[in-house]
């Protein structure tokens, strides 16, 4: 048996350790600051001249049949023939084309202008119909955006894209939303607005819903939009 004087030093005891006081500020006291850290060490960079700048041009090309008649000698290609001769002896730049008429295809990004060049010849895209914007520029988000996974976020920090876009004219088919809608223009030339059957592999590569409204100004917009968007996910070497 504990003896009183054993058991009131228990009591003492456990009544001090359930106390209910709180932490005061000291009236009057000078805050306590320490907010400098000092820090020393090594940062290992690579040498300047083993460092790449790559600048990443993108093609996107109009080879659908009208230009047959509107560019009969090819002065697009002419040009861009100079372009590339000009770039191809420069360090770091590679070259990706993406033809389209109502197909989308693809060159993947190369350092071989005579690669790219290739792929710009007429017979490439001689006969093809339309002249799907839309499809093309869901292509080229795509493949911007597959670069830039691959590449990294160091590589993309350094590097520059630039997308050049060339066609002879207006997006088609222009599609109104709805089936049987009487757009009889777009309908008339290209029954794919209206349709309900299952399209071949790369054809209108944008269409995912039976009769959408397609190629109309909010859609270009909005890819064009998310185009620029990237260099939100994926930072890039900014404009100048």
């Amino acid at each position: 048996m504990l003896h009183h004087h054993t058991l009131a030093l228990a009591l003492l005891l456990f009544a001090a350790g359930c106390t209910d006081a709180r932490l005061q500020a000291l009236v009057g006291a000078a805050p306590l600051v320490d907010n400098k850290l000092d820090l020393s060490g090594e940062l290992c960079t690579s040498p300047p001249d083993e460092v790449s700048f790559p600048v990443k041009l993108l093609i996107v090309i109009d080879q659908s049949a009208s230009l047959q008649c509107t560019d009969p000698g090819n002065a697009r290609l002419t040009a861009l023939a100079r372009a590339g001769a000009a770039l191809d002896p420069l360090p770091n730049v590679s070259f990706g084309v993406i033809g389209f008429a109502s197909w989308s295809r693809l060159v993947p990004f190369t350092t071989r202008w005579s690669t790219a060049a290739a792929a710009l010849a007429p017979s490439t895209g001689s006969g093809g119909p339309a002249t799907d914007y839309q499809g093309a520029l869901s292509t080229t988000l795509q493949v911007l955006e597959q670069e830039m996974q691959r590449a990294g976020p160091a590589e993309n920090a350094r590097s520059r894209y630039v997308v050049l876009f060339l066609s002879d004219g207006v997006p088609e088919p222009r599609c109104r939303a709805g089936c049987n809608d009487g757009d009889t223009m777009p309908d008339s030339l290209y029954g794919v607005c209206n349709t309900t059957a299952t399209l071949d592999d790369g054809d209108y590569v944008d269409m995912n819903t039976p009769c959408p409204e397609y190629n109309q100004p909010p859609q270009i917009t909005r890819k064009v939009e998310d185009i620029r968007a990237l260099a939100d996910f994926y930072p890039l070497v900014p404009d100048p």
